[in-house]
């Protein structure tokens, strides 16, 4: 079989398919690019939506510290502890560094032997 041959025969399936196999890599490879890029795309939301969870979780976990280290502490107990525990919540960190610097406020009544 010559050049002449083959140029007169019609094209069968399986030659168009060979010849357009390299487009066809080509394509499926950019879809897939472009798949994965839209996926990305769509989990950066998610992603932003977990971060600022964190930050706000984190934010007032640093709020609530102060109350907890009031709350285990031994330096002042009853009403004492609550009105600086309400002054925490109701001043913030000034409360809380005023209470490092003056409580107890009254002297404790202990027996010492």
């Amino acid at each position: 079989m010559n050049f002449a041959d083959t140029r007169n025969q019609a094209a069968t399936p399986h030659s168009i398919r060979r010849q357009y196999r390299p487009v066809m890599k080509l394509l499926s490879a950019l879809l897939g690019f472009a798949l994965v890029c839209v996926i990305i795309l769509m989990l950066i939301p998610v992603f932003t939506a977990g971060i600022a969870l964190l930050v706000v979780a984190g934010c007032f976990f640093v709020w609530f510290l102060p109350i907890l280290l009031i709350l285990s502490s031994d330096v002042t107990s009853g009403g004492e502890k609550f009105a600086w525990i309400l002054a925490i919540v109701f001043l913030s960190w000034f409360a809380w560094i005023f209470y490092f610097l003056l409580a107890p406020l009254k002297p404790r009544n202990t027996l010492r032997y």
